[in-house]
């Protein structure tokens, strides 16, 4: 079935017209003041007449979005133009003087717009370059497999019919000899019969002859002969001779069955193997979500240049601990909006609290020692009543609902999804337990209880949660197991602890998809990843912990704990993934450099927000003073915040190339251990990979001499699961600094790339003065279609040259403008080079007055895709520099993009 086609979308119309009055020519650009499309010669004369000249004109596909109009309920003659973040409520900027809002941040709505329509478009892009094709792509798999299906069963059908008929031959030669067997046997008894009728014959002769003896002897001639006859012996008759009746042969019919017939000719069986995934080709840039919340706008995380991958950590700083009234001993924790949580209790307390204790309702229900209430995306709270056999709802209007009844199960424990807002319920009757899920307005679509040997899965479902791949973890206290099954309702594992003692409570997840859950017999906080491999604890009795009953990680990724005794909640946050770029304002100044003797950061934000400042740093040498953070208001005396003096451990990058690929792929792991300490993972993958050699750009190791690294390759389930690795480098992080390149660094981002600057690495490239053109700095679609990429490779920003001007071979150069030392370093980068026209990109090296080298050159249209280049090697010195060249070709369908250069300090592998 084909993919449905969507409505046209605005951006593809045939023929546009300019908005200006009496003017028919096709609209090409628009104006972002005014609203208004424009002609070539309109916008010319837009940007001559004073009143306009100044305003912002952009071709039409990057145009700025018009939000509607509206004007605010409460203050008639105020429009509606800002979002309360906190609220999430469109408002006028009078509203925001009000008490509901007072202290709320705001966002310009024009902006938040602004941003959806960005991301709406590179949700598009990646639908029609990556989604669609791939579907595509699968439709012609799943053909072929039709295919090979229908030929496998015709060659089974015909092995079948041959089979057959050997049998069959097989039954006639048996058949045939059993016949002639009794054949033989019927002629050995037939001649066995004649023969006794042979001895009977000769025994009747012998009596007649008697009878006449018999009777000479009545009339005898004379006395002599009546004297012999008196005398003879002939007088006695002899016995009749012995015969014996034959025994015949018996038949034993064939003792045979269906099955044993089915032996003969061979059975079809269908495999218990579970089907191989279809290998769907990688995206090459993360999935943007369109929905972001207040708090992720916050945080800047679809900031250009930011990377949003999280590292693991078990290091968990304790941030402050909550003590909520009304509750005995909190069993369960449901995280709500704008800062508000539910508790309950073991007795059926249920309170909702804020983030400073304080009591805002109280509700008392049959809930128990399990998860039974959620907070669903909507920001409804729904909890379980067990004895009524119901789920209830509450709106964030406080009106109380019976949302679902259950039947004749008792639902213990509940869920609301945050993929796709599903409601997943555990529950319980008689003996038997099961997850229902329901849809978001209640209605069930699936029920999962047994697995596929029809084994059942749960006993008390206790409490329940959702992994971001769709998986339904379980915790289930009688059990005594963590059971885990994909989406469609298949078991993928269970975990049952390390081997001692073991009693669940709490379970959850986190963004990473790694699985937290409550072990109340060890006081700790077991850490799982997706495929419930056990990573670490990651609380522990040295840290309080005592009796784990709940757990759960927020949007901020902090980590809400609670113990059975008591009412404090202890708050947590995972310092290892916290992001510089993501605190409001961003690092301003940067004071300092490499031969500074102190470093300073300003950080400016209007927002008054308790912060959280995570950093990698780097102390090594004889003579290394103090680093500091402190903070200053105004002209005060500034707050020392931290201090740290004297020589640090070496922080060193390892990187290497690594190959994995086949069936069986299981786990590379990168480690280092410190004497018999539990040993620490630094990097893990699993899983094919494909038949490629990929590149590990950089793992930073903190190392000391009792330090090991550990490199270890785990087996899979048969040999198609060789892993392989290659050209493994380690050097210190002050090795790379003279190309101050920055392992983070995931796109360009706005903030270091802006004319006539170039980012490579984190080294500047300037412009070349001697260019004709210049390459643009820019995100989403270029304006001339047909022609160049829908969206960065990676992050937003990406570099092209735009050729809808200037005349065939204009050239738009990159220049270094730094001085590198005397060695062979490697350039890497992904390139862009997509249409009719496309020219050619160049890398070549410069020393001084002579000629440049080319190094490496590319012409011609490469598809559509973005390609990488994996490796250049680049002799350089201080006089000599990296030139990136990108030559225009005969018409606009010539754009070249480049993205994500890199410079290594070292001889590519």
């Amino acid at each position: 079935m084909a993919l449905s086609k969507s409505p046209v979308p605005p951006d593809a119309q045939h023929y546009l017209v300019c908005g200006t009055d009496n003017c028919k020519k096709n609209c090409q650009f628009y104006c972002n003041y005014c609203h208004q499309p424009l002609c070539k010669q309109c916008r010319d004369d837009h940007q001559t007449i004073p009143e306009t000249k100044n305003h912002k004109v952009v071709h039409y596909k990057q145009r700025k979005r018009q939000i509607p109009v509206e004007k605010c309920k409460i203050h008639p003659t105020k429009d509606i133009d800002l979002l309360c973040e906190e609220c999430q409520i469109p408002l006028c900027s009078k509203c925001t003087a009000t008490k509901e809002h007072r202290g709320h941040v705001f966002t310009d709505l024009e902006v938040v717009f602004a941003e959806k329509c960005s991301l709406c478009h590179t949700e598009i892009a990646k639908i029609r370059s990556y989604f669609e094709p791939t579907c595509q792509d699968l439709k012609k798999e799943t053909a072929r497999d039709v295919t090979e299906i229908k030929k496998t069963m015709e060659g089974i059908r015909t092995s079948m019919k041959a089979e057959a008929e050997t049998v069959k031959k097989l039954v006639d030669t048996v058949t045939s000899d059993q016949l002639k067997q009794v054949d033989k046997i019927e002629q050995s008894l037939l001649k066995i019969l004649s023969g006794q009728n042979k001895k009977i014959d000769d025994y009747i002769n012998y009596l007649n002859d008697l009878i006449s003896t018999f009777y000479g002897y009545l009339s005898p001639s004379d006395i002599e002969n009546l004297t012999f006859a008196l005398k003879s012996e002939n007088l006695m008759i002899q016995p009749m001779p012995e015969t014996f009746k034959p025994v015949p042969p018996v038949f034993s019919a064939g003792q045979y069955s269906k099955e044993d017939v089915e032996k003969l000719l061979g059975r079809i069986t269908v495999p218990n193997t579970k089907p191989e995934n279809r290998k769907i080709k990688p995206i090459e840039t993360a999935s943007t979500q369109l929905k972001l919340t207040g708090k992720q706008r916050k945080q800047d995380k679809e900031k250009p240049g930011v990377k949003q991958t999280l590292s693991l950590s078990s290091s968990l700083t304790k941030v402050r601990e909550y003590k909520v009234p009304g509750v005995g001993g909190v069993y369960h924790i449901s995280l709500g909006k704008s800062g508000r949580l539910w508790v309950s209790d073991v007795y059926g307390n249920f309170v909702q609290a804020d983030l400073q204790g304080n009591q805002l309702q109280k509700i008392q229900t049959s809930g128990g020692s399990e998860g039974f209430h959620a907070v669903t995306q909507d920001g409804d709270l729904i909890y379980t009543d067990r004895d009524n056999k119901v789920i209830n709802r509450i709106t964030p209007g406080n009106t109380l609902t019976e949302f679902i009844k259950t039947g004749d199960w008792r639902p213990l424990s509940i869920h609301s999804s945050h993929i796709n807002g599903d409601i997943l319920v555990g529950m319980r009757k008689d003996r038997e337990a099961k997850v229902t899920r329901y849809n978001k307005t209640g209605t069930e679509i699936q029920n999962i209880q047994r697995d596929n040997k029809g084994q059942e899965l749960y006993i008390t479902p206790r409490y329940i949660t959702e992994n971001i791949n769709g998986d339904v973890c379980v915790s289930d206290y009688n059990k005594n197991a963590v059971v885990v099954v994909d989406k469609s309702g298949q078991h993928r594992f269970s975990y049952t602890g390390q081997g001692s003692e073991f009693e669940l409570f709490g379970i959850c997840s986190n963004e990473l998809g790694h699985i937290l859950l409550c072990d109340r017999i060890s006081n700790t906080v077991h850490l799982l990843d997706q495929d419930g491999q056990f990573l670490s604890l990651l609380l522990t009795p040295q840290q309080g912990v005592e009796h784990p009953r709940s757990v759960c990680v927020d949007d901020e990724n902090n980590l809400w704990y609670k113990r059975s005794v008591g009412s404090e909640l202890a708050l947590y946050y995972l310092l290892s993934n916290i992001r510089l770029a993501e605190i409001p304002g961003g690092l301003d100044t940067l004071v300092g450099g490499s031969n500074a003797v102190g470093l300073g950061v300003v950080l400016s934000s209007s927002i008054y927000i308790t912060y959280c400042l995570a950093m990698y740093y780097h102390m090594y040498g004889g003579y290394i003073n103090t680093l500091t953070i402190r903070t200053q208001k105004g002209n005060n005396t500034a707050i020392d915040r931290w201090k740290l003096s004297g020589n640090q451990d070496i922080t060193y990058c390892l990187n290497m190339y690594y190959h994995m690929y086949g069936g069986y792929i299981n786990t590379l792991t990168i480690r280092t251990q410190k004497g018999n300490n539990t040993a620490i993972d630094h990097w893990k993958l699993s899983g094919n990979q494909g038949d490629a050699w990929h590149h590990l750009s950089g793992v930073t190791l903190s190392l000391d001499s009792p330090k090991k690294i550990i490199i270890e390759a785990t087996k899979g389930a048969n040999y198609e699961g060789d892993i392989a690795i290659d050209s493994i480098k380690l050097l210190p992080l002050a090795d790379l600094a003279d190309t101050g390149h920055n392992f983070f660094l995931t796109g360009v981002s706005s903030k270091v790339l802006s004319n006539p600057f170039f980012y490579l690495g984190s080294a500047r490239m300037d412009i070349s003065l001697t260019d004709k053109m210049s390459l643009v700095f820019s995100t989403g679609s270029t304006p001339s279609s047909s022609t160049g990429p829908t969206a960065a490779h990676r992050g937003l920003y990406y570099k092209f040259i735009e050729t809808s001007s200037g005349a065939v071979g204009d050239k738009a150069i990159l220049e270094s403008s730094r001085a590198f030392q005397v060695k062979t370093y490697c350039l890497t980068m992904y390139y862009h080079m997509y249409g009719a026209t496309i020219n050619t990109l160049t890398i070549r090296t410069k020393n001084g007055n002579n000629a440049a080298i080319d190094r490496w050159t590319l012409s011609g249209n490469q598809g559509d895709v973005w390609h990488h280049l994996s490796g250049v090697n680049l002799p350089l010195d201080s006089q000599t520099k990296i030139i990136v060249e990108a030559t225009k070709g005969s018409s606009i369908t010539g754009d070249i993009a480049i993205d994500y250069v890199e410079l290594w300090p070292f001889a590519c592998p």
